[in-house]
């Protein structure tokens, strides 16, 4: 009996031996499941795929499972809003390349060959690993608030700023709302990209800007600036800065500045800029950088930039025939567009260059010039019997130019003298009175007074072009450059500020030499000198 006993015994033994030998083999990898169960346990989201190969179906199968994917969230996004209130503003459109992003933990494939070759795949994963992988996204994106909040609260917001930037371009890859704590107490739920926005809008709008080392050149024309950023003290960093204009683009800010460019130059002695800033963000995925350029916002803030020091102004006369003088504007660092002169007798007259002569030589006259119409651009001088140039002790501030021409510059004590100017010799025979001189404004014809009285309503470019596309379509005008057209001197033309894309003015075409301004039937003899560094549309009128 206990022989038998023995004989049933020594088996078992054996046979547990064996099984316990064999036991991680079993265990070391799950077993996968089969199709039915994949289907219809429950237990696992899946998608389906066909084609010619096993890695053509199971591009389409992993497609076909994101999709799916896609409903679900959306469905427990919409349960989310039913179940807990909570405004959930962020558009799920999205949602398909999120999820395609996405790290998702224990994705699998079951590879099907059929009878006739092709291949058909199930894409799947769990439901636990579905949720898994959110989650675990979803504790990077809080880890990253996390630190841009003590970055902040340490003083360094440029680190803060990129990690705020981070976590609003990863949350795009991210299928739902992410939810934290914030407030002074920690208490107040809501959205990480509510929360990142508004703490880059807060920052950047206490961040002041200052300007320095300011350049200035008049050939080419062009400005350069470098562009300070602070904040409690401290430069501001992981930022990017450019001019809101079109055709500007950013640069970043290094050490709390940046330098900007500008190729207009300056139409009066102080002017604002509008500056965007942005956070700066880097990737070498070129979605993640396409994702950024369209979520990250942008902050406008307004900086004066004092050209005083840059700009100067001045005129010089030189005799012409007997009692008669042209008149020479010295206009340095400055886009002028208008040019504004009292002779001292009684004419004035808008011309560049004026030619006058004067009934009695002998006595003196005091010359006025303002440019751009500004206050501040405003030069008096003397003009006495020996020809000479004097400046004239005024409200407006007088200085001595590198030429010797009075010249009127803000920093400049009104005190200094100017050096008295020799009075050049020419025969050219003066103007008897420029007032006389001039053509009669051009009148419009009856053909084309339609499309220039609406031209001349035209508040900026933008209604310009289509207003312009409009007439051209109607075969009523053709427009353009210089090369658009047939005759620039026969084309009306429109004056666009770069700056602000107003129309500037709407001119008439040219006779004796002459444009007259269509809103205000003033004379213009030098379009390009007076609208200088401005585009011009010309617009060839067909019928």
């Amino acid at each position: 009996m206990r022989i038998q006993q023995l004989k049933l015994f020594f088996p078992l033994v054996i046979f547990l031996g064996c099984g316990t030998a064999f036991l991680p083999f079993f265990t070391t990898k799950a077993q996968t499941p089969d199709e039915r169960t994949i289907m219809l346990s429950g237990r696992y989201h899946f998608g389906e795929g066909y084609g010619e190969t096993r890695e053509q179906a199971i591009a389409y199968a992993r497609t076909d499972l994101i999709e799916k994917l896609v409903v679900v969230v959306a469905s427990d996004s919409r349960m989310q809003v039913r179940e807990t209130g909570e405004d959930v503003t962020g558009s799920f459109a999205s949602q398909t390349r999120s999820i395609s992003r996405m790290q998702l933990r224990g994705l699998d494939y079951l590879p099907l060959e059929r009878r006739d070759g092709t291949w058909r795949v199930l894409a799947f994963i769990s439901r636990e690993d579905y949720l898994s992988s959110l989650e675990s996204q979803e504790q990077r994106l809080k880890q990253i608030v996390t630190e841009a909040q003590r970055q902040e609260r340490s003083g360094l917001y440029g680190r803060a700023l990129r990690l705020y930037a981070q976590a609003l371009v990863e949350l795009q890859f991210h299928p739902l709302p992410v939810g934290i704590y914030a407030g002074p107490d920690q208490n107040e739920r809501t959205n990480i990209d509510v929360y990142a926005e508004n703490r880059i809008r807060s920052i950047y709008n206490d961040v002041s800007l200052s300007i320095g080392n300011l350049q200035v050149h008049s050939s080419p024309d062009e400005v350069l600036f470098e562009l300070y950023a602070k904040l409690n003290g401290s430069p501001v960093d992981g930022t990017l800065a450019a001019i809101d204009r079109r055709g500007y683009g950013f640069t970043e800010f290094i050490d709390g500045s940046t330098r900007l460019f500008l190729d207009t130059l300056p139409q009066q002695l102080r002017t604002s800029y509008t500056i965007l800033l942005r956070p700066a963000y880097t990737s070498n995925d070129d979605e993640f950088m396409e994702i950024a350029g369209k979520v990250l916002p942008s902050v406008r803030k307004r900086v004066e930039v004092d050209f005083s020091d840059q700009i100067s102004i001045g005129f010089s006369a030189v005799r012409v025939g007997t009692g008669g003088y042209q008149f020479n504007p010295e206009i340095r660092n400055l886009a002028v567009t208008e040019i504004s002169w009292e002779l001292g007798d009684g004419t004035v007259t808008n011309r560049t260059n004026p030619r006058h002569a004067y009934e009695d030589p002998s006595k003196p006259y005091t010359i006025r010039m303002q440019v751009n119409r500004i206050p501040e651009l405003i030069i008096e001088q003397e003009l006495r019997a020996d020809g000479r140039l004097y400046p004239v002790e005024s409200r407006v501030q007088v200085a001595e130019s590198s030429s010797g021409t009075a010249t009127n510059r803000a920093a400049v004590p009104a005190t200094q003298r100017s050096r008295q100017l020799p009075v050049e010799e020419t025969n050219t025979p003066p103007e008897t009175n420029t007032a006389e001189s001039l053509p009669a404004p051009y009148t419009v014809p009856e053909r084309h007074k339609p499309i220039v009285d609406d031209l001349i309503r035209v508040p900026d470019f933008e209604v310009a072009q289509t207003r312009l596309a409009q007439f051209n379509r109607s075969g009523l005008i053709r427009f353009g450059n210089a090369d658009a057209v047939l005759d620039v001197v026969s084309s009306y033309a429109m004056v666009i500020n770069p700056e602000t894309r107003a129309v500037e003015a709407v001119l008439s075409p040219e006779e004796s030499g002459y444009r007259t301004s269509l809103r205000t039937a003033q004379l213009i003899d030098n379009v390009s000198e007076r609208y200088r560094g401005m585009p011009v549309v010309w617009i060839q009128m067909l019928r």
